[in-house]
């Protein structure tokens, strides 16, 4: 497994002109609706999302609105991909995996926190098959549970993009010459410059930002 992420995460290195963005995001409505959810569904089988099940729905619906994030670079040019299946990033014992969640964009909030929890659990298991890692159009990867902010993520080989997802934490806003608490994190966009330019990278991540302010959205 290290032999493996060792080849691929040098090769992507090498192949690719890589660069990474830096945004904060208000989590403050995704916090009291993911409240709300556990009380609401606490007597159905409808499973509760996590804060990542918000980001892989928000990321994937932001993909619909910034194709040239959802593409793969080949000898004759850039190649804008039609499915957008999420890859998420897992830590298991030794390395990690990606399993890949299909037609992520099409999937109500509940059945992609239903797969990520299968998906995730099948390969700390090592119960997961090779089909359940592949096909990738963009990859979401989190180490806010390990405490880290800010990261600089390393693109997936045959993907243009990928979004590092950092720790929920306690940010500050005015209001009216008043200081307002609020829950904030960073995400970090590392995008191939080779096929996407910083300022559509930016617009990709003011989109996921936006839904993330409105989360309602993501339930539709």
């Amino acid at each position: 497994m290290r032999g493996t992420i060792a080849r691929r995460m040098h090769a992507s290195l090498q192949e690719m002109a890589q660069l990474t963005h830096g945004y904060e995001v208000r989590m403050d409505a995704v916090v009291s609706l993911r409240g709300r959810l556990k009380e609401d569904w606490a007597d159905s089988d409808l499973p509760v999302p996590s804060l990542n099940d918000f980001l892989l729905k928000a990321a994937a619906l932001a993909l619909r609105e910034h194709p040239l994030l959802n593409a793969t670079v080949r000898e004759d040019g850039i190649h804008l991909l039609a499915g957008i299946h999420l890859g998420f990033a897992v830590a298991v014992p030794g390395g990690l995996m990606v399993p890949v969640i299909e037609d992520a964009v099409e999937l109500p909030l509940p059945e992609i926190a239903r797969r990520s929890k299968a998906l995730a659990q099948a390969a700390r298991e090592g119960r997961i098959s090779p089909a359940q890692l592949e096909g990738a159009t963009f990859t979401v990867t989190s180490l806010g549970g390990y405490g880290v902010d800010f990261f600089t993520p390393v693109i997936n080989p045959g993907n243009v993009a990928i979004l590092g997802v950092g720790r929920l934490r306690d940010g500050v806003e005015w209001e009216d010459d008043r200081p307002l608490r609020t829950r904030v994190l960073t995400l970090s966009l590392t995008f191939d410059h080779r096929a996407v330019d910083g300022a559509p990278a930016a617009e990709y991540l003011r989109t996921v930002g936006d839904l993330l302010r409105r989360p309602l959205r993501l339930l539709l």
